[in-house]
């Protein structure tokens, strides 16, 4: 017995003395400069510069202000949350140079409307274009991207499926598409296939010019879009996105690569449902449906933009998650953080009327 309490004892002391006190300095870790930028073929050349937190060198998940829309549609954050963000960090006496090609380096412009760095230059197909960001206050940091080339997409079949709404913006019918993927063989690609079923409405406005009746209303045409499509295709099958974000499922993708396709002609089916839209005539008449279309667009992405947008949907799931290992955000800025990404793409404007 006496063996026993003389063990735990030993046992105890020795727990005890391994009890280290911790210092953490107190100057906090230097920011660095954020680099964000697509290097598309459909617009002109742009790029927003913004700083790092101490907490982003391991997790910069949050640097990114702006360009979650990359992953899930074109339609840009809510006004708030993005201005907010931009106006908190973007940097606007940041001398931001872009070279094509070899040629000699020019100059971008800052857009103090948009918070972002402009040019003139837009690129084309095979493109090579290098950027450097210099700011005195910070290290110099520089990207490489090739502009990829844009691949085939054919619409072979659509047809309408009754299928009770559960959104009111969204009608009573889905559109099931059979589209075929031509991808060249010998080589990576990587692709990002966005589909949106769109139709115009009025909505009316109250305007602050007062009339002798009350304000004046004015009946604006917009138009309403749903970008959430599905499919049970494997080429979207992503088994890393143990979970769904917003309206997209688990393990579902919108960016793939050829793995499955190289070198071939692939079908296959999505489904997304049909908008409703409104129409307004001469005498003031509702009618529902107004020039309902699809837009369908195969874009074609650079392997350092494939593997941003991976790593920002893992770490989109997994950040807030007391469970999951907290995925880092990949990036190609050498000196700092972001992405420069280039994309090509080839579209497809379908009536549906």
């Amino acid at each position: 017995m006496k063996k026993i309490g003389i063990i735990l004892l030993l046992l105890i002391g020795a727990v005890s003395s391994c009890e280290v006190i911790l210092e953490f300095p107190e100057e906090r870790e230097k920011s660095v400069l954020v680099l964000n930028a697509i290097v598309d073929t459909d617009s002109t050349f742009s790029a927003f510069v913004s700083r790092s937190l101490p907490s982003d060198s391991v997790y910069p998940g949050n640097l990114f202000y702006g360009y979650d829309d990359i992953l899930y549609g074109d339609m840009s954050l809510s006004g708030l949350y993005e201005d907010f963000n931009m106006k908190k960090h973007a940097i606007q006496d940041v001398k931001v140079l872009f070279q094509v090609n070899n040629g000699s380096s020019e100059i971008m412009y800052y857009d103090s409307l948009l918070m972002k760095y402009r040019c003139d230059y837009v690129p084309r197909e095979g493109d090579k274009v290098n950027i450097w960001c210099e700011n005195q206050s910070y290290e110099i940091i520089s990207a490489e991207t090739l502009v990829p080339q844009k691949q085939k997409i054919e619409v072979l079949n659509v047809e309408k499926i009754y299928s009770e709404s559960p959104d009111c913006e969204c009608t009573d019918t889905i559109i099931r598409i059979d589209l075929n993927i031509t991808d060249p063989g010998n080589e990576k690609n990587y692709y990002r296939l966005k589909i949106r079923s769109a139709s115009g409405f009025y909505e009316d406005l109250v305007s602050d010019n007062k009339t002798s009746n009350g304000y004046q209303v004015i009946y604006k045409n917009r138009y309403r879009i749903n970008d959430y499509y599905t499919s049970t295709d494997p080429l979207f099958y992503d088994e890393y996105l143990y979970k769904g974000d917003g309206v997209w499922p688990a393990h579902f993708s919108t960016i793939f690569d050829d793995r499955l396709i190289d070198g071939k002609s692939y079908s296959f089916t999505v489904e997304i449902r049909e908008v409703l839209g409104n129409y307004m005539d001469s005498a003031g008449n509702t009618y529902q449906h107004n020039n309902p279309y699809l837009y369908i667009e195969l874009v074609s992405i650079t392997e350092d933009m494939y593997k941003y947008m991976k790593s920002m949907m893992k770490y989109r799931i997994s950040e807030g998650d007391p469970y999951a290992e907290l995925s880092k955000v990949y990036t190609n800025i050498e000196g700092g953080f972001g992405i420069l990404g280039a994309s090509s793409s080839t579209d497809i404007y379908f009536p549906l009327f």
